[in-house]
């Protein structure tokens, strides 16, 4: 079972990872895509993305109080 801590943290994992990727894809037009950067930052984007999904998925209920 995972936190809500633990999601909390996934999820700024993902969105690090979001803003890398989209920083490397708004670099100006001239300059050579580097596929293997792209492809990494993508890849790393993917696994947190994965993370946050699995951890959202096993997140314990919350308690409710009586």
């Amino acid at each position: 079972m995972s936190t809500l801590e633990d999601v909390k943290q996934a999820e700024k994992r993902m969105e690090a990872a979001r803003k890398a990727l989209f920083a490397y894809l708004e670099l100006p037009k001239q300059q050579d895509i580097d596929v293997k950067l792209r492809t990494h930052l993508a890849e790393n984007l993917q696994r947190a993305t994965d993370d946050y999904v699995e951890l959202i998925e096993a997140l314990e209920p919350a308690a409710n109080p009586s």
